[in-house]
């Protein structure tokens, strides 16, 4: 229909000036809200042909199986729980949680953060894709990890570098235990374990602030090996890590961790065989154990990396460009501009069980 030239244009045009931006508005809100429901519903049936469950591998030498094997049964659960559609983004809301895979039903300590205010960004501008995630699936990692023993270190002689200022035996440790003045030297080990799970609170400037609660427990070794436990001292550790991304062009994307120092509080002596222990001047020896050896191996395992995973159950490959990390607020936030290879997806998006979970027939992802 036109209308051209009439006493009616004037009252048709106010017409369509009133109702036009009522009737965007709308057409807006329900293009949204079929849009959000497709990312948070039918989207989520198509995805759960994907293994969503992000595994992180350390890429470690071959030589190295302990830490290949280190974090092989951490998982990011990335699966969509919520979507809302912005005037320039899509913002999709995931699970974030850190997963045990040997035991994927366990609880995690703590309770997730709140969601960012704004949408993530990430460095230097706008890229494809920005994710954001808060301390939570740090604090949930150690927790995973010190569950399954990774955080206990066994010290001896033979792990202290030749420019230590002390030995790891009984002379060294004499004046904090006066009953050690009346027997023969013996060599010494200790055996360093977090005693409660690590914290990780992140701060702008990629700065990782760490503080964990440890148990240092000393044991004399006879002539013949056998090790005869003395006693614990406890403390508490503090101190920073930094967080960056390595690797990219022909060399896979990897985020690496390294732990600058730790300083040692709160000594206290919960246990002893050997009768008085003074722990006032224990704090620069156990202080060098820490920083001179523990945090060295540390840094030696985590010196490789994690590596960003380039390729989702052999169907959606991703070719990474540009892999950005930094801290924003209380999320540390990844950012890349990235191709996608999604033939396996597209291969398994016509299959009959997308059809059927399309259709509501298919069980939750």
């Amino acid at each position: 229909m036109a209308i051209y030239g009439t006493m009616l244009r004037p009252l048709v045009n106010t017409a369509l000036w009133l109702f036009q931006r009522p009737i965007e508005r709308m057409i807006a809100n329900a293009i949204r809200r079929q849009l959000q429901d497709f990312f948070a519903g039918d989207m989520n049936n198509y995805l759960s042909l994907l293994d969503l469950r992000v595994p992180l591998q350390v890429a470690a030498p071959a030589d190295q199986p302990l830490a290949q094997k280190a974090l092989s049964f951490l998982e990011v659960d990335l699966r969509l729980c919520g979507a809302k559609v912005e005037e320039d983004a899509i913002q999709l809301d995931v699970y974030g949680a850190m997963v045990d895979a040997e035991d994927p039903k366990a609880t995690m300590p703590g309770e997730p953060g709140a969601m960012p205010d704004e949408l993530p960004g990430g460095k230097g501008g706008p890229h494809m894709m920005a994710l954001a995630l808060g301390d939570w699936q740090a604090n949930s990692a150690m927790h995973i990890l010190r569950s399954k023993g990774f955080l206990r270190r066994r010290i001896t002689q033979e792990d202290l570098p030749e420019d230590m200022p002390f030995k790891l035996s009984t002379n060294t440790f004499r004046p904090f235990v006066p009953a050690w003045w009346l027997m023969e030297a013996k060599p010494m080990r200790v055996e360093v374990s977090a005693s409660e799970d690590p914290t990780v609170a992140l701060k702008p400037g990629n700065v990782i602030l760490l503080t964990s609660h440890v148990s240092f427990k000393m044991y004399t070794v006879g002539h013949g090996g056998d090790e005869k436990y003395a006693f614990t001292v406890s403390a508490r550790l503090e101190g920073q890590a930094s967080a960056r991304v390595i690797g990219g062009g022909d060399a896979p994307y990897r985020v690496q961790v390294a732990v600058a120092s730790l300083e040692v509080f709160d000594l206290g002596v919960p246990k002893s065989d050997v009768g008085i222990v003074t722990v006032g001047l224990l704090a620069p020896v156990l202080g060098a154990l820490v920083n001179q050896v523990a945090v060295p191996k540390a840094n030696e395992f985590l010196a490789s990396g994690v590596e960003v995973p380039d390729n989702f159950n052999d169907q959606l490959g991703v070719k990474w460009n540009g892999l950005g990390l930094e801290v924003e607020g209380a999320t540390v936030v990844g950012s890349a501009d990235f191709a996608v290879n999604a033939s396996g997806l597209i291969h398994g998006l016509f299959s009959p069980r997308a059809r059927a979970m399309a259709h509501g027939g298919g069980g939750p992802p």
